[in-house]
């Protein structure tokens, strides 16, 4: 396990963050600020997006919008337990087909 769950929701408020954005010096860092869906965009409104944080190794990669301590992606590049080979995981606290395109913010 390289991520742990932390709450439901950022600062436990459902319907208010709708927004991630990349960890200074993390393999997100140059994409910019990652928009889900608050139910206009035609997928489902992501009111609960989960708080996670980086363990065994995990680091932290997304953080939720104008927070600094309420992580939404954790990723692990590395040997698991038990593996022979190195992998590679990324695990964050929204769906990923909810993500829809800067322009349309």
């Amino acid at each position: 396990m390289k991520c742990q769950y932390i709450n439901d929701a950022p600062n436990a408020q459902a319907g208010v963050y709708y927004q991630a954005e990349p960890m200074i010096g993390s393999i997100f860092d140059e994409i910019g600020t990652i928009a889900f869906d608050d139910g206009t965009q035609g997928t489902i409104n992501v009111r609960y997006p989960d708080v996670i944080n980086g363990i065994n190794g995990g680091t932290n990669c997304l953080q939720y919008s104008i927070l600094t301590n309420q992580f939404a992606g954790v990723y692990y590049e590395g040997h698991f337990s038990g593996g022979t080979t190195s992998g590679k995981v990324i695990c964050v606290g929204f769906p990923f087909e909810t993500i829809y395109p800067e322009g349309n913010t």
